[in-house]
Order: structure tokens, then sequence, then C-alpha cells
């Protein structure tokens, strides 16, 4: 995945992190004021594209002769394969923030590499350097971006833990914001980066290929970006049962459930999205190992909700109940943890249980992230194998015994040896 930030004016802004591809607040666009550069004997280059030699033929850049720039820079990077989010606004900011990946690229990014040089000597070269330095001193650029980050710091209620009262500078707030950051928590700070980005660039788009989910969409679930850029057909598919007789899609009412993995040989092993120095499943997944329960719309060809689920408790089974949909999967020889977890089917919410064996658990440890609605249950002397039922209550049935299970909440109420169920109901 690439996230490049270019000629952000507010040294403030470089030094923020990577960017995310969520929704910002949506805010009306504005007049671009028509600004114009004229070339500096300090801007000269050795070699210029023929695009950028001809934007600089007159001695100037305006903002429509940028802005078309900044467009063709995009369609660039999609003609080359590249799929994700752009944001850029003249009228507050120089510079454009793009979050972006090649699908299929290696783990190192190099196609991602090759085409982002290629296109930004193509299109972009020093134009935004030629273009800030005749700005006007008194350009109200950051007054606007100031109005807007406190609005999107009170969206998402982070204006009051933050203390700010609108009297400080937009640069006074951003240098707070970074040194708070990390008090935040994950999805605070992720959220507070976001708002400084939407400030200076203003809403997200989205280019390249269509994407599996919009980026509102995936923020309400806590996917990570890179996967919800995905197309759907690379993201979605239906992964084989863990049991004989076990299901991993369902018909309902609602839509159509499944337990989903990406094309593999579509992304390439090894392909990772976000930020590998955070917590996986919240900051960053890896392809190979990343799984969902997806409900889509009847006709298979939308996402109405995902549920991502950790690799070590990727499901093997779902099965349906009239309240709740239910996934389960079983220890193995590489990952310790059962589980099983339940998705309201009115709320669409989810609660997951795990159950560690004699070896622990896979959750445990400094870099470990265990998601809101999931728990560590009480260990289990035995991997939870067998077919997951919901007639009549919550079991997973094997041929030597039965493990029963409160339907709500999840956990463990009995264990009978030497008993079998009965087959799964339909919804």
């Amino acid at each position: 995945m690439f996230v490049v930030l270019l000629l952000a004016v507010s040294a403030c802004v470089t030094g923020t992190g990577s960017l995310v591809g969520a929704d910002t607040p949506v805010i009306p666009e504005l007049d671009r004021p028509t600004v114009e550069s004229t070339v500096a004997p300090g801007f000269a280059v050795a070699e210029r594209s023929r695009y950028v030699e001809s934007v600089l033929d007159d001695g100037t850049v305006t903002s429509d002769e940028l802005a078309q720039a900044y467009d063709d820079l995009v369609a660039c990077l999609a003609e080359g394969g590249g799929t994700g989010t752009y944001a850029y606004d003249l009228a507050v900011d120089a510079g454009i923030a793009l979050n972006w990946h090649v699908v299929g690229d290696d783990a190192a990014g190099t196609k991602g590499d090759i085409l982002d040089h290629r296109c930004r000597f193509e299109y972009i070269g020093e134009l935004d350097d030629v273009y800030l330095q005749a700005r006007p001193d008194d350009f109200a650029g950051l007054e606007i971006a100031k109005e807007r980050f406190l609005s999107c710091l009170n969206d998402a209620g982070l204006l009051g833990t933050l203390g700010f009262d609108g009297s400080e500078s937009y640069d006074a707030m951003v240098s707070t914001l970074r040194q708070e950051a990390l008090g935040l928590g994950g999805s605070g700070s992720q959220t507070a980066s976001e708002c400084t980005t939407s400030a200076l660039h203003g809403p997200w788009h989205t280019f390249g290929v269509e994407a599996s989910q919009t980026p509102s969409d995936a923020a309400r679930d806590g996917v990570i970006p890179g996967v919800a850029r995905l197309p759907f057909d690379v993201r979605v598919g239906v992964v084989a049962p863990q049991f004989a007789g076990a299901l991993t899609r369902i018909v309902t009412s609602e839509g159509v459930w499944i337990v989903s993995s990406p094309d593999i040989d579509a992304l390439g092993e090894g392909t990772l999205f976000g930020d590998p120095d955070g917590a996986y499943g919240r900051d960053f997944v890896v392809g190979s190992t990343y799984s969902e329960v997806l409900l889509l719309d009847r006709s298979e060809s939308r996402i109405v909700r995902a549920f991502p689920i950790a690799p070590s408790a990727a499901p093997g089974a779902i099965a349906v109940s009239p309240a709740a949909v239910y996934c389960h999967r079983a220890a193995d020889g590489g990952e310790p943890d059962s589980m099983l977890c339940r998705i309201d089917r009115s709320t669409l919410t989810m609660s997951l249980r795990l159950f560690s064996g004699p070896g622990g658990t896979s959750f445990e440890g400094d870099d470990a992230w265990l998601p809101a609605g999931w728990v560590i249950g009480n260990p289990v002397d035995a991997s939870i194998v067998g077919r997951l039922e919901t007639d009549g209550g919550l079991r997973v049935v094997s041929a030597d015994q039965t493990f029963v299970f409160d339907p709500d909440t999840l956990e463990l109420v009995d264990r009978i040896r030497g008993q079998s169920g009965h087959a799964n109901a339909g919804a």
C-alpha cells in the first residue's frame, strides 16, 4: 500500500503519519481562488516531462493548471493498475493526499514504486513548488482548514477531549494533536489523523477499479481501508468448511451470509494492508490469513455488512437461528483457540468468545489486540470439534460429545460426553 502526501505546506501535517482512506465529514465545495505563480530560477531542473514543460512554458502555474495536473496524476495511477483514494483542495492548500496500492503487487510494493515515480515525474515535477512561491502571504487557506478541523473533531466527539476552544491557530492545534494522539487510543488517534488530512484536502475520492466497500462502510465495519478498496471478485470468496457437513454459505431473508477470504492468486502471497508497525487486525492484515463473515445482498454482488475475524479465529462454519447468525472454529495444530461468534440479525452487531486450549491463546502478549465485543472465555481442555447446531439451543456436536452454549452470551454451560445432537435448522 502506498500513502503519499505531495507537498503539504504545513510542516505539522507532513509528520502526522500514515493516512487512511476512510470517509471524512462532507465539506461544501468552495470556489478555487485563481492564483498564479511565476517560475523562479531556483526551481530550474535538469529534466522535465513535456507535460510539465508545457505548463511552465508561459512562466506561471495557475490553480486550474495544478488541479488538472493532480487529476492527470490520478488517471495515470489508475491506468497503471493503481486503486485507492485521493483528496486535494487548492482553496486551502497545495498538495494531494493519496492512499493507494497496485492489486497483485509484491510485499515490497515494487510495481507501485515504479508507477508512482513515473506518474509524478510525468505530471507533477516541480509544479506545486512553483505554484506555492507566489501565493499571497494573506492566503486564507489555513483559516478554512481550522474551521474544518474543529468541525471534524467535534463530529468525532474528540473536541472536548483535546480541550480546543477555537482560539488556537491551526498549526498549534495540529502540534497539540501530535503530542496527544497516543493517549486517544487506536481509533481516536486514527480519526484525529483523518481530520487533519480532511481539513487541508477535503473529502476523499476513489479511483481505479471499483472498490468492494465505500470508505464510510469500511470504517463502520472496522475493515482495513486497503481491504475495502479491493475489487469485489478479489476480496470475496466462500471458504471451504472446516468439517464435513458444515456450512459456510447460508441464504436468509436479509441476504446471503458467507465465510469469506480473498483470492490469494490475484493478490499474491504476502500482500499486506495497513500499517505493519501497529496491531494485527486493528492496523494491518495479511491477505493470505484474512477472513471475514460477510452479509451479501440477495444477488451476491454487494457487501451489506462485513465482520472481520482475526486469523487464529478464522471461522470454519456458520449456522443460523431466528435471532442470530453464529460462526464457529475448532482449535487445530496451528491455532490454539476455538471460537464462537454471534451476529444479531436485527442489529447486525457481533460478539465473539474465544476458548483457549491447554497451550494457551494466540491473543496474549504485547502485540495482541482484542476487538470490542470479543472476550476470552474459560480454557477448555480439548478442541471444540463438531457440527454447529442451532435448533433448540446452541451446540457443537461430535460423535462422542456435545458442547452446549448460551445462545446469547456464548458461554459454555455444559459438556455432555457420549451424546450426539441434531441437524442444524434452516433460516
